[in-house]
């Protein structure tokens, strides 16, 4: 694996992270 690619793959997991840590999602979340 390229360096190109390991950190576009580690890019895409912090991205997902951040998407569940985010406030409206957890109500969203929440909500449903």
């Amino acid at each position: 694996m390229r360096t190109e690619e390991t950190l576009r793959a580690l890019d895409d997991l912090i991205r997902e992270r951040s998407i569940l840590q985010h406030p409206f999602y957890r109500a969203w979340k929440r909500g449903e």
